[in-house]
This record gives structure tokens, sequence and C-alpha cells, in this order.
């Protein structure tokens, strides 16, 4: 199923540690579903995904509030580490509010 594989790679840089600390690639950021027929399954693999990366931000955004090394915040900025994203879904009713939340308070601690 289509909708599974998305969520499949929109949801593999949450297992990969290297993520948290921007050495890692994100994927996924935006996927635009309108006027897309996903089924019951496809749909609940979505919403875990949106959930898995609003928390995957939220922890991102946890450690470099935290981070008090100038030498990883001064890599992050010579690297030009791009700010995590969440994953937003268009087109389908997905996020539940606690997701929506939680990627969007990353979005602003890390701006």
């Amino acid at each position: 199923d289509g909708a599974e594989a998305f969520a499949r790679a929109a949801t593999a840089c949450s297992m990969d540690p290297a993520a948290l600390i921007f050495e890692a690639p994100w994927g996924l950021e935006r996927l635009s579903l309108g006027d897309t027929v996903i089924g019951e399954r496809g749909s609940s693999h979505l919403q875990s995904a949106v959930a898995a990366r609003a928390a995957l931000a939220t922890a991102a955004a946890d450690q470099l509030c935290n981070c008090l090394d100038d030498a990883v915040l001064g890599s992050l900025r010579a690297r030009q580490a791009r700010m995590p994203s969440g994953l937003e879904v268009f087109g389908l009713a997905l996020d539940d509010a606690l997701a929506t939340e939680m990627r969007n308070m990353a979005r602003v601690r890390l701006e």
C-alpha cells in the first residue's frame, strides 16, 4: 500500500539517533494527498508517522535548547543544517490536536 510506504519513509529517521543531533536527514516533511483514496490501514500508518515525527521534532528541539556546547552549535551553523520538521499531510484529516501542537511548538522553539 502506498500510504504505508510513505509512512515508513517518514518515520525511518525517528529510529536513527543521528537525526536527533542533526547528522542524518529527516526525509519526508510534506505529503499532498488531496483527492487520494487511502484505506483505513494506510490512514492509520500515516497518523502514526505524523505523531512519531512530531515527537522527534520535539526531542530535537529539546536537545538543541539544552545544548551548551558552542562547538556543536557552530557545526550546525557551518553545515547550514536545516531545521527539523514534523510530517504534515495535506488533503487528509490525519493530525490529532496533540501532534499538531507538538509539531508547532518544536517549530517555534527551533526558530
